[in-house]
């Protein structure tokens, strides 16, 4: 797998970069799965929404927060992606649906991972996140809803 790991060590790590910040984390529980993504506001994360994402997914932040959903849905899928370790990632973004509350600035959010057809429920993750300053940090994990 593409997942980092520590050296003579059971305990599994996410790691993630964007810009002027790192985030890492470290369970010490060996069956935990997730994945961590930190992305600072960008153009890119705008240039690439349509690609990766649903505008139907941002809605319910309103059109006043559809920058800051923009940042969480990229943001969430790359982090979904790192927890299932799935290879070849835009054909996995593209079959990501999340399901977004009113905006706040921490939450959490549910992740389906759809079948080829978009109709059948593979996995169910759960992605917690929080807005810091100019970015958001999201962790996803394998968990019953």
């Amino acid at each position: 797998t593409g997942n980092p790991f520590l050296e003579g060590d059971y305990r599994p790590v996410s790691i993630s970069h964007s810009k002027h910040w790192v985030a890492v984390a470290v369970s010490d529980e060996p069956e935990d799965v997730f994945g961590i993504d930190i992305q600072v506001s960008s153009s890119k994360t705008l240039s690439v929404f349509d690609r990766i994402c649903l505008r139907s997914e941002a809605e319910p932040f309103g059109k006043e927060h559809f920058k800051e959903a923009s940042l969480l849905l990229f943001s969430a899928k790359e982090a979904a992606y790192k927890c299932l370790d799935t290879p070849g990632a835009a054909y996995f973004l593209e079959r990501q649906r999340a399901s977004l509350g009113t905006f706040q600035k921490k939450g959490s959010l549910r992740m389906d991972y759809l079948d080829e057809d978009g109709k059948e429920i593979l996995q169910t993750l759960k992605v917690r996140y929080v807005f810091i300053q100019d970015c958001v940090l999201t962790m996803a994990m394998k968990s019953a809803f």
